[in-house]
């Protein structure tokens, strides 16, 4: 059971049903069945005692060409707690302990300028001070490389850093207030008049959260942003121009996860993690905005 706050300045409505989960909204690691996954076994090191975990990632395309659809899991294989264990690519900003036997999973559905993504190195790290490398299926603008990357040839979303796109968010960035980070900006006719979703799970043993946000075209004359966490939430319904820009942006989404263990107690434990949606506005928010 999880319950869960977000803060971001966005509509939040209903997203369109879809079929059977693929990697852009599984409830669960589905990409061992994923062709070219990587499954790589590493440990954590300390005080001459060795965590073995193994981690795993996953991409396929997404719900258009433009968007690519990553999962990830962290697997404790030994039959020891790690504490403080923490993979960027799933855990985002906190470190969390990792149960015997225990594993967390993460997807990403991203958008990218290029036509395949790449095998990029990432670190996993764990109890006081320990560190160890693995590779990871990343886009080739997260993972920050282009070499030998092939772009796409009408790629619907370019990127930009935040402050060049906005004034407003250009003296916000020089206050402090918001971050400088890329963010994509959707082109509407590149695309052909849609704007597949982006989307984000996370879960681990006792439960699982999904987020996805998309843009609906009703009209001619307008089109809003929506955004739905796990079939849930407030409902802003709220219209733009047709010709209004639309950006891909990501914030916190706080969760508190409600675990009921067998004696009958309520273990809880509050973790942050970053989702995508779109906005017609190129403002990311960082960690400083997850409830604490």
């Amino acid at each position: 059971m999880a319950r869960y706050w977000f803060v971001a300045a966005l509509v939040v409505v209903a997203f369109p049903a879809r079929g059977a989960p693929t990697v852009c909204d599984a409830a669960n690691y589905i990409g061992d069945n994923i062709p070219g996954a990587l499954d790589i076994s590493l440990s954590l090191s300390e005080d001459g005692k060795t965590y073995p975990i193994r981690a795993k990632s996953a991409v396929t395309e997404g719900y258009s060409r433009d968007i690519l659809c990553f999962q990830y899991q962290i697997v404790n294989v030994g039959s020891e707690t790690i504490p403080l264990a923490f993979w960027n690519l799933v855990d985002d900003y906190r470190a969390k302990d990792l149960n015997k036997h225990e594993s967390r999973f993460r997807n990403r559905a991203r958008p990218t300028s290029f036509d395949d993504p790449v095998k990029a190195p990432t670190k996993i790290k764990g109890l006081r001070a320990a560190e160890t490398s693995a590779t990871a299926w990343r886009t080739v603008e997260d993972a920050s490389k282009s070499k030998d990357a092939n772009g796409s040839r009408t790629p619907a979303f370019s990127f930009a850093k935040a402050s060049s796109l906005d004034p407003a968010v250009a003296d916000a960035v020089k206050s402090g207030l918001l971050p400088d980070v890329e963010v994509a900006i959707f082109d509407y006719n590149a695309a052909q008049g849609k704007a597949a979703p982006v989307s984000d799970a996370i879960g681990f043993d006792a439960g699982s959260v999904l987020s996805s946000s998309g843009i609906d075209f009703k009209e001619k004359a307008s089109s809003y942003t929506y955004l739905q966490v796990n079939a849930v939430g407030p409902s802003i319904d709220g219209s733009y121009a047709f010709d209004k820009t639309f950006y891909v942006v990501e914030h916190p989404l706080t969760i508190e996860w409600l675990v009921h263990t067998p004696d009958g107690k309520s273990v809880s434990s509050v973790q942050c993690i970053k989702i995508a949606s779109y906005s017609p506005f190129p403002v990311s928010l960082s960690q400083q905005f997850c409830i604490r």
